[in-house]
């Protein structure tokens, strides 16, 4: 399956990519299985909130944990 491609705007917050992922995906009622969800964040943040994910280990965490870390960053 191909990943699905979310980019986070040029000085966008991440909690404001995190709405506007979540809004895209109910409105295109496009489901992603939470480790698809994870990878989409991954792959779409800019530079600076990559570099901020990587530096707070979130590849080590398993997929739950990841996830709650995701939400509670938001």
């Amino acid at each position: 399956m191909p990943s699905f491609h979310f980019p986070q705007c040029e000085n966008e917050l991440f909690w404001r990519y995190h709405d506007r992922l979540q809004a895209c995906l109910a409105h295109c009622d496009y489901y992603l299985e939470k480790w698809e969800h994870l990878d989409t964040v991954f792959k779409g943040v800019d530079g600076e909130t990559h570099a901020l994910l990587k530096l707070w280990d979130f590849c080590a965490k398993n997929v739950n944990e990841a996830c709650d870390f995701l939400d509670q960053l938001a």
